[in-house]
């Protein structure tokens, strides 16, 4: 079973986001957003996971993933 939400964030974290080729200015903006998004979520949990003592958890579960930030290039 694939996660959406996993793949479109090792895609982010990869840089492979970067390779997609589209049409749509809004899929460009939303992907952007998204990965700022994603950035940010990830600095704050590796800032609470530090002050908690644990390991960083898996922050962009509850991030919504445009769909064209899955490996697939058009």
């Amino acid at each position: 079973m694939v996660s959406n939400s996993t793949l479109a964030a090792v895609c982010v974290y990869s840089g492979i986001h970067r390779f997609l080729l589209f049409e749509s200015d809004l899929i460009a903006k939303s992907i952007q957003a998204y990965s700022e998004l994603l950035e940010n979520a990830r600095r704050a949990d590796e800032i609470q996971a530090e002050n908690e003592g644990r390991m960083p958890g898996q922050y962009w579960v509850d991030i919504e993933q445009p769909k064209a930030s899955s490996p697939m290039i058009n």
